[in-house]
């Protein structure tokens, strides 16, 4: 995860990776950028005497640059413009510097903020490409998906959903039991769950989250999911064992 990519305000959009193909970088033309000011704001700028500051919103239309894809991500936002006066020329004109920050609202289709892993399932797909959506348009909503894909997570990896009572009823556990039952099978991952369980919760119960915990979750998912369906470190381990059996000469 390049985690300076993702950020509330940008000067000019960075060159995110292409959600389609994951190979080539989204760039933005001129021409396929758009500035606008409402009639509202122009006028309360103008009464506000804030000659120096214009905004509004903001479109535009970022392409994919590998040949063979060519995805277009539509962004929309809004944009704040202040004008620096830094001096003076010769001549006596004033030397003015733009200083602008775009603030995107929504992306679609979204940059995707950690690898998807070809070994999630469908459902659990679904919930993370949508989470990238999210955080843009609502962080807390962001968070609450994040918790919605480590359920479905869980699934994937056969927790069970349900337990029996001694009277033999049955009872739904929460997602935290739920953690802890992954951990009784594939220990070691259980901080990490719990913490993206805590951020989900405060964007569930509360509808906001902070930005930095929200990527920060991204990054424990990153790591765990290596190891929780891609096995990185055993395949590793195989690797280095396989080494040591032939005495680091060439395999047959």
């Amino acid at each position: 995860m390049q985690r300076d990519l993702w950020k509330r305000k940008y000067p000019s959009l960075p060159p995110f990776e292409c959600p389609n193909c994951t190979v080539g970088r989204l760039v933005i033309k001129k021409e396929n950028e758009s500035w606008k000011t409402p009639h509202h704001e122009a006028q309360a700028y103008q009464e506000l005497e804030l000659d120096h500051i214009m905004g509004g919103r903001y479109h535009a239309f970022m392409v994919c640059q590998h040949a063979n894809c060519g995805e277009v991500v539509s962004v929309i936002g809004d944009y704040l413009t202040e004008h620096l006066l830094l001096g003076r020329d010769r001549w006596d004109n004033p030397i003015v510097e733009n200083d602008t920050n775009i603030t995107p609202r929504a992306m679609m289709p979204a940059p995707h903020i950690i690898k998807v892993s070809p070994e999630l399932s469908a459902v659990a797909r679904n919930h993370l490409v949508r989470s990238f959506e999210l955080f843009w348009v609502d962080i807390g909503s962001c968070a609450n998906r994040i918790r919605i894909f480590l359920e479905a997570v869980l699934d994937q990896l056969g927790v069970i959903r349900e337990m029996q009572r001694p009277d033999g009823t049955a009872y739904v556990l929460n997602l935290f039991q739920r953690v802890n039952e992954l951990g009784a099978v594939k220990p070691g991952h259980e901080e990490a769950l719990h913490a993206l369980r805590e951020v989900g919760n405060v964007g569930s119960h509360e509808g906001d989250a902070a930005v930095d915990d929200v990527l920060d979750c991204y990054e424990l998912l990153e790591a765990t999911l290596e190891e929780l369906l891609e096995d990185k470190k055993a395949k590793l381990a195989a690797k280095a064992a396989a080494i040591r059996a032939r005495k680091g000469r060439p395999a047959p």
